[in-house]
């Protein structure tokens, strides 16, 4: 059988596909993302790094990040996502709502496309935020930082070439109502956000 017979059959009869490139691997500093960490929260936020793994029907992601040592996972968890929230206690310092979220999407069915695109239609999902304080649009990225009164959100979509889903990393720090002599978590937004620039992705096939 010659090579031209046989990549006609490969196409006709198999349906070759061209392989989806493995997520690329970033390096996690968390010695430098400690190093963010405001002096007034160095003894309640330390970072680790740490695996967490999001479940669907179509495949599992597993998310490899800096994220804070003694954040508890939640109980209820959306498909392909995990999110992380503080211990709760009356003098914690943060408010309810507190959290970090890493999540995989398609934005429909799980094929290459433009992600700018779509991770720009599926923010708009969460909502107009009261103020936008910082956007970013990179080549395989997109970041924005809002705030209302008493909360802060940070948004980072990324992506790499011929994949066929994005991710997504997103913190919300809100200030306590109950105890106004802690510290204000909204200025710890620093090492979050290298954080979160920092996430290795693992593709679980099912």
């Amino acid at each position: 059988m010659n090579k031209t017979l046989a990549l006609c059959l490969c196409l006709s009869v198999l349906g070759c596909t061209k392989a989806t490139p493995p997520p690329p691997v970033v390096n996690i500093d968390v010695a430098a993302i400690n190093a963010a960490v405001p002096e007034a929260f160095r003894e309640k936020l330390k970072f680790e790094k740490r695996e967490l793994t999001g479940k669907s029907m179509s495949g599992d992601v597993v998310f490899t990040f800096a994220a804070p040592a003694t954040w508890l996972s939640d109980g209820m968890q959306l498909p392909g996502a995990v999110s992380l929230h503080p211990p709760y206690a009356m003098n914690s310092g943060y408010g309810n709502g507190t959290s970090v979220e890493v999540s995989s999407s398609c934005g429909g069915a799980c094929v290459a496309k433009d992600w700018a695109q779509v991770a720009a239609t599926e923010q708009l999902k969460f909502g107009t935020p009261p103020k936008t304080l910082r956007e970013e649009k990179g080549a395989q990225s997109l970041l924005r930082v809002s705030e209302s009164e008493t909360s802060l959100w940070f948004e980072y979509a990324f992506w790499y070439p011929g994949s066929t889903q994005y991710f997504r990393c997103k913190v919300t720090l809100m200030k306590s109502g109950l105890d106004d002599e802690q510290p204000d978590p909204r200025v710890a937004l620093a090492p979050f956000e290298q954080a979160c620039k920092a996430v290795n992705i693992t593709l679980v096939k099912k």
